[in-house]
Formats: structure tokens, sequence, C-alpha cells
């Protein structure tokens, strides 16, 4: 059997900022490279990104899957590139994004298409699109009218172009239209659709002739656990032993709300002097950094050290997320996952994609239901005394195990490659 898992969306664009690979290793030493003589002078194969790190659970899995990690590159490669990283085939392929304004931004490539049309009679290949909603899906598929390889597309937080007619202007309504019948027409090729949003798989069986399953990747619990005690990674930060710390990962950014944590953050403080904000992610040019240090808060910069220090010293991680389409299709995400793995409560409006039972949603965390008394949610929070160790880390394995669950994405691989083998 053969896996192609391909991510949608480009490398970072801070990569293009280091002309010697080396350099940017320093900081982000996860990384593999090809050097090059001219522009862009390398190319980058960065082990953080999830394909790669899903990959590589599968096949610890299943050793004999053959697997494959694509992605587009951009305009500054014009030939596709490979390399094998950690016994997963990394390839690389030149891409092209148009931006109509108002409208979207349309990806497209060709020498992915030309390479994708190689298995679309392989009955023993599933493509594994990891992403959704998503230009480049909507051209590889509409192009490669597979006929026996399988299609999966796994939705990672973006949503179906119907709930933007919804959201539209007037005049820009008419497009919107045309580009979700244009994802409709994709996703025919699709013979299963992944998703971790309550929301949308409730629209897919309410809307959609699609196959579809409730599904996410998870952690790996083994790695997320602490090595060393709370008092004593609080000392590398000189944060007290009496601190309420209260994390956050990500940039300080407008779209992940942060200023609005802050500003809750800074009333909490008023009340609970032992209340301590940790930002964990972001880079120096993010809309909220200088709002961050003028708040007194710890601020780490992003690299690609592990995050597990982070979690073992903090008290209550928070996802303040306002947005209602990220709401609703954001999913419960990665990071609150790792949070959980450390027995530290979630404050979150995406909770409610939590898909096990009530009283155990009640234990992992809060819902944020109104932005206006954030304040008040994170100083009841960390103040609780209620929860017993050891309790919140056990529902989140129960649930959220990368290796339990790759095993099952390998059950859902070979049945769909049984379906080829029954109809051949």
């Amino acid at each position: 059997m053969k896996v192609i898992n391909i991510l949608t969306h480009l490398p970072q664009e801070i990569i293009h900022r280091y002309k010697d690979p080396e350099e940017y290793i320093k900081e982000f030493p996860k990384t593999e490279f090809i050097k090059l003589s001219t522009e862009p002078y390398w190319i980058g194969f960065f082990k953080q990104d999830w394909h790669h790190h899903w990959g590589g659970y599968i096949k610890a899995a299943s050793p004999n899957i053959q697997m494959e990690c694509w992605r587009p590159y951009g305009s500054v490669i014009d030939s596709v590139f490979s390399l094998n990283v950690e016994g997963v085939e990394h390839k690389v392929f030149p891409s092209k994004t148009s931006k109509i304004p108002k409208v979207g931004e349309f990806m497209s490539s060709p020498l992915m298409l030309e390479e994708l049309k190689k298995e679309r009679n392989n009955s023993e290949c599933i493509v594994h699109f990891y992403g959704a909603h998503d230009s480049l899906i909507n051209y590889l598929l509409i192009n490669l009218k597979p006929v026996s390889c399988k299609i999966i597309i796994q939705q990672l937080g973006a949503w179906f172009g119907y709930y933007d007619i919804k959201s539209a202007k007037p005049y820009v309504k008419p497009f919107k239209y045309l580009l979700w019948k244009r994802e409709l027409k994709a996703l025919k090729y699709c013979n299963l659709f992944l998703t971790a949003s309550k929301v949308e798989e409730e629209f897919i069986e309410r809307t959609l002739n699609l196959k579809c399953k409730f599904f996410l990747n998870g952690i790996n619990f083994d790695i997320y656990r602490s090595k060393q005690t709370k008092s004593e990674t609080r000392q590398l930060y000189k944060i007290n032993d009496d601190a309420k710390v209260i994390l956050y990962i990500g940039r300080l950014n407008a779209t992940k709300n942060a200023n609005l944590l802050i500003q809750a953050f800074l009333k909490v403080k008023k009340r609970i002097p032992q209340a301590h904000l940790l930002l964990v992610g972001c880079y120096k040019n993010d809309e909220y950094y200088q709002m961050a240090i003028d708040a007194g808060a710890t601020v780490i910069l992003r690299n690609d050290s592990e995050l597990d220090v982070f979690f073992n010293m903090s008290d209550l991680y928070v996802l303040p997320i306002k947005d209602k389409k990220i709401q609703d299709f954001g999913g419960f995400g990665i990071a609150p996952i790792e949070a959980l793995a450390y027995n530290i409560r979630v404050i979150s409006p995406n909770i409610k994609h939590f898909n096990g039972t009530n009283s155990e949603r009640e234990i992992i965390g809060s819902e944020i239901k109104d932005f206006d008394r954030l304040d008040e949610l994170l100083a009841k929070e960390i103040q609780r005394k209620d929860i017993v160790s050891g309790q919140i880390r056990d529902i989140a394995k129960k649930y959220f195990d990368i290796i339990e669950n790759s095993k099952e994405m390998v059950l859902i691989y070979q049945d769909l490659i049984a379906e080829n083998r029954y109809n051949a």
C-alpha cells in the first residue's frame, strides 16, 4: 500500500530570510535541507510539519506502508525536489498563487498534478490531503479525476465555501457561490472526509452525500509528561512557586485574540497578585508583542524547542478564539490536548468539539461564552481546587492518543484499499 500525505499550504515565509540554512537550523533545528547555488539557496524539509509527524506514526503502526509527504513550495522553485527524511520520502513542488481581492487566493501546481496522475489508476494508493476547503485540493481533484486511487480529505480548521456565501457582501456573493460549486465538484472524488469539528460533522450529515468521520490525530502521551517538578521549571524563568500561571501558545495577533487575553489578565492581576501570564511562540513583530511586554507577561519567542517545560510550569491553558467561524470549525486543537496531558484545564470556546461525555468535558475545562467576563472566568479557574490530579490526563489519553489513533487510521486505509480489491 502507498500513502501520499499532501500538506496544502506553503512553508512559512520566514525561511526565505535565511540564505544559509545552517543559520536557520540554529533556531529551528528540526529541519533537513538541500543546498542550492542560486536562489532560494536551499530547500527545507521540516520535521515539525504535521504531514511528516503523522507519516512517522503511520509507518510505526504499519511498517510496510510506503509513505510519501508532498507539499507546494511556491514560485521560488521551478522543479521538484525530494529527500528521504527519517524513512519518509518528501517531495516539494513549485506552485503559483493568484489573488482576487475580496474573493480569495487560488493555488495551482501543474508538476504536482503531473506526478499525481501517475497514481490515478493505482488501486493500492491512498492520497490523504492534510487540509481541507483548499483551492489546491480543488485544482488537483478536478483535473486528476481519480479512478482507482482513494482520496481522503482531512479538515484542519477551515470551513466549507457555503459559509462564505452567507457572510459575503452582495457584490462578492456570486463569486463565493461559484467557489462553493467548485468545491462540491472536487468533493465528488472524495472517498472519506475527516473532520475534528462537531459543527462541520453535523453539516455534512445534514447537507452532503459524503462519507464522513469525526477524527483527530492527537499526541504521543509518552512524550508529553513532566520531566521536572513545577518548581524546577519555574526557576528557569524566574517565576515564583506561588504564582498562578496562565499559559497561551501562538502568535500575538488579532486572529488569535491575544489582546483580549492580555486585557483580561490585567484585570485578574489587580484582584489576584499571584496571577502570571506566560505567552509562548510569538515573533517580535507580532501585533500585540509590545502590549504583552507592557503587561508584565513572560514572553517566549517562537523556536523549535519542546513546549513541555511551559506546560509543566502552568496552571491553566487559554485559547481565546472569538471569531465564530474559527469557533465552529477550528476543532479542539492540538495545543489544548498537550495541556491536558500535563493535567492542565483548558479554557476555550472550542472545548465544545470534545468528543467525550459531558461529565468528562466538565473535568477537562470550561467554555468561554462571554469575552466581556473572561477575567472573571480566569480568576475562578486559577483558584479552583476540585480537580483530582491525573484525571485530566487520563481522559485526554482516552480520546487523543496518537499511537492508538494512527492504528485506527491504518485500518481506515486498509478498508479503503479492500473496497478496490472487492470491486476488482
